[in-house]
């Protein structure tokens, strides 16, 4: 199989249902972000297109599972090129996501694809998580490439709701993960992704 029909069946074996319907939507994601990533760079502009299906994609969607999609509100903190968050939003469309990057031109760029995917249930933050107050706190803290330096740690968990949860996408390195005190670590990894862990960090 093909990175794309690796994905595909992916989807077929976590979203029947839904999974034609996800199929399109992912097809127009990925034009609109190899389009979006010919004008800022937003992922490796190195790594062969197709593997956006697995190393972005399937990837983004590997802690699924561990998101009660009752809950409400979703951050993606440090969201760079909207993974994992736009990810998260098409297959939640039930919920908020929030999407928060320090970088202005990504941000921009994350506008033009939400508006073109339309997608009601993203939202775009152009902040520093030092700098982010909200009364309205996240179910979900996600972050897939951002190394949480202590400096992180409190003003994640000022915006965490009680019984909350800070998912971390993590690879061999997990150094910054010890800083907590109450987590708990998935084995995702595969001959797909490679090693990859998803770390589950409950609100401290």
């Amino acid at each position: 199989m093909n990175n794309q029909e690796i994905f595909f069946t992916y989807l077929e074996n976590n979203f029947s249902e839904r999974s034609e319907e996800l199929k399109t939507k992912f097809e127009q994601y990925y034009d609109v972000l190899v389009e979006a990533n010919a004008k800022i760079n937003l992922f490796s502009r190195k790594m062969p297109l197709e593997e956006i299906w697995t190393t972005h994609f399937y990837d983004s969607l590997l802690p699924h599972k561990l998101i009660d999609k009752k809950k409400k509100r979703i951050l993606d903190f440090g969201t760079g090129g909207g993974l994992p968050g736009i990810p998260m939003a098409i297959i939640f469309p039930e919920m908020q996501v929030n999407l928060l990057d320090g970088t202005k031109k990504k941000i921009m760029v994350i506008d033009e694809m939400i508006e073109i995917l339309e997608l009601a249930n993203v939202n775009t933050l152009w902040t520093r998580i030092e700098e982010y107050n909200t009364i309205n706190k996240y179910d979900y803290i996600i972050s897939r490439s951002v190394k949480i330096i202590p400096q992180f740690k409190q003003p994640l968990m000022n915006i965490l709701a009680p019984k909350g949860k800070v998912i971390l996408y993590k690879s061999k390195i997990l150094d910054d993960v010890v800083q907590f005190d109450n987590y708990k670590i998935h084995n995702f990894s595969n001959e797909i992704l490679g090693t990859r862990n998803i770390v589950e960090i409950n609100y401290e």
